[in-house]
């Protein structure tokens, strides 16, 4: 369950947040741009899990952006996009399903 909800831009979240190898982001915005500037202040941080919504275009555009920004090939393989497990979700409460479901596979495979 989420402790904490942020509601700001996305400099003041990142520089709020202390996150490490146990913690999990999820970045959903309304803009890509809002999405890559989330993602390069989280990426820097090391969570366990980075989830970035989208599909793959979407993904392409922002990791070609992050190269640009001198973050290397490696670390995108450490984002997971699209997000969420594919089970063909249709609605909102079918694609939360699925990405609570990917955050539960990550945690079990953590645990082993």
């Amino acid at each position: 369950m989420a402790q904490k909800l942020y509601n700001n831009t996305c400099e003041e979240t990142a520089t709020s947040l202390e996150l490490g190898a146990n913690d999990y982001v999820v970045i959903v915005t309304k803009a890509n741009l809002l999405d890559l500037e989330a993602l390069l202040f989280t990426i820097r941080k090391n969570p366990r899990y980075i989830g970035l919504i989208g599909n793959r275009r979407k993904r392409t555009l922002i990791y070609e952006k992050l190269v640009e920004e001198d973050v290397s090939r490696e670390r995108h393989k450490e984002v997971y996009s699209p997000i969420g497990l594919p089970i063909n979700a249709e609605t909102h409460a079918e694609l939360a399903v699925s990405i609570v479901a990917e955050l539960i596979q990550v945690r079990a495979q953590t645990i082993k």
